[in-house]
């Protein structure tokens, strides 16, 4: 019975994305809640990013040593109980731990799920499963940063996201009680280790460059955006939260729709698309006014085009599928830009005054790095 471990992987991703998505809300009303200013409330946030990143390092050698069942459940027990204390949270602090160590247990965990859907999947349900993990996170934001936004105007505390977080991860425990594949049945062929690995290709250090971009202007903005809305505005925490829903309801309609346009379409011709897209939705969210913001923000989610997956996409045909480091070492790099987003846009922030347009010149230059990309690969073909 494979339903209950899939379920669990989804729900991995769901808690992932349960922890991102309500940071831009829970800036202001942290700041205020601690009469902070929220450049020192959004870098505390590195925290919770940087502790995913170290999740993921931890995870590659753990999950060869020890099997995946029991460190998955350990992982979320401690994730569960690591929420909780994040919700009761008093202090800044405080806070700033516990969702340092969320995130590493989430790290962990994100890594579990992905080698969990390979034991329990193969060749193209594999794939399509994985996609169906992308959507997860995705509906996890839609429901999410509402859920945090009607929290903060009921005036219940944006914090207590996290408990409703702690039970998703409770259940996800409980699911992890079904017989699980071993590990090993996830192992790739073990390559010659008398020759040599293949010199790695400038185009892909490009999209490495790339991923680590879009993925730091896409978190800059969505941190920043929400405040100098209610700033602007005066629109409650409850409206920007939907606004940020319509964010993640565009890029579920995204992943769904590549997956099936990537059947009819090249590639790279969809990579492309992509890159522009999340360039130019993201000129729309900022300087396009005169539209309505769900209208905006649900374009934006829309013309993102499941870029991840389709650079990874790109990425593995590019190289012939045979450089077994491709996917992890993208996987890194698009990590190291969120782990890197709230600190480093909040250093931009204090000195500036806002954060929005290092967060668009990010995704324009995402989408400049990935344009060469595909020209330098398709020079070298």
């Amino acid at each position: 019975m494979r339903w209950p471990l899939s379920l669990a992987a989804f729900l991995a991703y769901f808690i992932m994305s349960g922890l991102l998505a309500p940071i831009g809300l829970l800036v202001p009303a942290l700041a205020e809640r601690f009469a902070l200013s929220p450049v020192a409330v959004a870098a505390s946030f590195s925290w919770l990013t940087g502790g995913v990143l170290i999740g993921s390092l931890i995870a590659l050698p753990l999950y060869r040593r020890i099997a995946l069942r029991p460190v998955l459940a350990a992982v979320y027990v401690a994730m569960a109980l690591t929420l909780l204390l994040a919700s009761r949270a008093a202090g800044l602090e405080a806070l700033a731990l516990t969702l340092g160590l969320a995130g590493t247990l989430s790290g962990m965990g994100l890594a579990g799920a992905a080698l969990l859907i390979s034991a329990l999947y193969r060749g193209d349900v594999r794939t399509s499963m994985l996609v169906v993990t992308d959507a997860c996170f995705s509906i996890a934001g839609y429901v999410v940063a509402p859920l945090t936004g009607w929290l903060i105007t009921r005036e219940l505390g944006g914090q207590q996201v996290y408990l409703v977080l702690a039970v998703v991860s409770f259940f996800l425990c409980l699911l992890l009680v079904a017989p699980l594949p071993t590990i090993t049945d996830t192992a790739e062929p073990a390559g010659d280790p008398s020759r040599p690995a293949p010199a790695t290709p400038f185009a892909f250090w490009l999209l490495a460059v790339s991923l680590c971009g879009y993925t730091f202007g896409q978190q800059t903005l969505l941190i920043w955006w929400p405040g100098e809305v209610l700033a602007d505005s005066g629109a409650s925490s409850a409206t920007v939260g939907t606004l940020i829903g319509r964010y993640w309801l565009g890029m579920f309609i995204a992943q769904l729709a590549v997956a099936i346009a990537l059947l009819r379409i090249a590639t790279r011709w969809m990579l492309l698309a992509a890159a522009w897209g999340t360039s130019l939705g993201a000129s729309l969210v900022l300087y396009a006014s005169e539209l309505p913001a769900s209208v905006r923000l649900l374009v934006w989610g829309i013309a993102n085009l499941a870029l991840l997956k389709v650079v990874l996409g790109f990425a593995s045909a590019y190289l012939g599928g045979t450089h077994e480091r491709t996917i992890p070492r993208l996987l890194f790099a698009a990590t190291l830009g969120t782990a890197l987003a709230p600190a480093g846009s909040a250093w931009f922030a204090q000195v500036t005054g806002s954060a929005l347009p290092m967060g668009f010149a990010a995704l324009l230059l995402t989408a400049l790095g990935i344009t060469s990309a595909v020209c330098v690969a398709k020079t070298d073909r």
